[in-house]
């Protein structure tokens, strides 16, 4: 006999992942390449005895020479076979199984691992009974076997206490009994139930509902039974509740969706609050900077109160938009209501009549005070061109003056004194 290939990396790595499962390796020849310790204590032989011997010497109903075991070892490693139904051990014991197979490699150097599960009772009943792994796996998890529509055949004793059933209450039921019928109906249900009948196995969480109306949720393996000629015949799901992390999954979800949609709201009302103040700084800056047709091609922009190169930057847009509009040739800047300016503010000021000139517009400041005349010339500021006035009446009359337009009257001091002389 030819010593087996060597195992390769990816099936022992699914085998150790596989833990304490029952489960074996195989190559593309069906050659037993290296089996689990679990699997060997359940058997009750040495790993010796088995290296190197053909799968069929633990399959009783099969031998090596049958076309029945070289159309298996084909099918598994083609794809077309996920599980089987099969009489497994040795000619003194053997149990009713499912085997499951996952394929590692492709070509010659193909090799599979097949997890084996031993049946529910209702499968082995006939073989006399089940041993303490049946026991183990009544206990933990909930098995439901199936005809391929979907109609239900048996439910396990921990599958009953879980789903709070009476067995005759789920026999000869189709699996919408546990699900909503829109559910049952889905193209995705349907999807699962026509790849179980083509013999592929699905693997999904299901959202069961109890007999009382309460959410299990059940992380399931539905597995086809497939005779040696790879037809399906019914169907056997294996499960393990999940239902206490799946619950806290759902709660931290809501509970997240929750603090997102106070967030969204919270962030909404920054952003409503943002908006208003936008709105209030364009109303103010309006306010701030009011510039006003006093006459035909006569603009007026009296500012008021502490300024700074903001503000007279504020200002220059909003006059030299104004200019544009308007088509003015004359602008006032009257700045009697502010108390004192740096450097900074007059450069602005400078720039200011620079910018209306370039539009064609002359600027006239007014109301430059005594503190501010002086610091302009402390600071050793050189206004070049700029016009200035110390009133803003003397402003009017220029522009008006430029533009021909009425001049302001002048008060006549003489007669109103003679006027109070004639009352006397």
């Amino acid at each position: 006999m030819a010593s087996p290939s060597p195992l390769s990396s990816a099936a022992e790595a699914l085998l150790d992942g596989l833990g304490g499962a029952m489960a074996l390796a195989i190559d593309g020849t069906g050659t037993l390449l290296k089996i689990s310790p679990s699997l060997l204590q359940q058997l009750e032989l040495g790993e010796g005895a088995l290296i190197g011997k053909p799968l069929a010497s633990l399959l009783p109903d099969l031998t090596a020479r049958s076309s029945d075991y070289r159309n298996l070892i084909k099918a598994i490693f083609d794809g077309s076979m996920a599980s089987t139904v099969v009489r497994f051990g040795n000619s003194g014991s053997s149990i009713q199984t499912c085997l499951s197979f996952h394929s590692c490699g492709s070509g010659a150097e193909a090799q599979a691992v097949a997890v084996v599960n031993a049946l529910p009772a209702s499968a082995t009943a006939a073989d006399g009974g089940s041993d303490g792994l049946q026991d183990m796996l009544n206990d933990v998890m909930l098995v439901i076997e199936y005809n391929l529509d979907g109609t239900i055949t048996s439910v396990n004793g921990h599958g009953l206490s879980l789903l709070g059933y009476q067995h005759e209450e789920l026999l000869g039921k189709r699996e919408d009994v546990l699900l909503t019928s829109t559910v049952f109906d889905s193209e995705k249900c349907q999807q699962k139930w026509a790849d179980l009948q083509e013999g592929k196995a699905v693997v999904q969480q299901c959202h069961f509902y109890a007999h009382d109306g309460s959410d299990v949720f059940i992380e399931a393996h539905y597995l086809p039974i497939c005779d040696i000629q790879t037809h399906a015949s019914k169907v056997v799901m294996m499960g393990c509740d999940v239902s206490p992390t799946e619950k806290r999954l759902r709660n931290a979800f809501a509970m997240m969706e929750k603090k997102s949609s106070a967030l969204n709201e919270a962030l909404q009302e920054a952003r409503e609050a943002h908006r208003m103040r936008e709105e209030m700084d364009r109303a103010l800056q309006a306010m701030a900077t009011p510039v006003t047709p006093i006459w035909d091609e006569v603009l007026l922009l009296p500012l008021v109160g502490i300024i700074d190169s903001t503000r007279t930057d504020d200002a220059m847009k909003t006059t030299l938009d104004k200019i544009s509009q308007t088509g003015a040739k004359m602008f006032i800047l009257d700045i009697s209501g502010v108390p004192s300016v740096d450097t900074a503010v007059a450069n602005q000021l400078i720039k200011i009549t620079k910018a209306t000139r370039i539009m064609g517009c002359e600027t006239i400041v007014s109301g430059v005070s005594s503190a501010i005349a002086h610091t302009i010339v402390e600071l050793g500021i050189d206004i070049g061109e700029m016009i200035t006035t110390s009133s803003l009446r003397d402003a009017v009359s220029m522009s008006l003056d430029r533009v021909g337009g009425p001049k302001p009257k002048k008060k006549d001091k003489k007669q109103k004194s003679g006027k109070h002389k004639n009352d006397r």
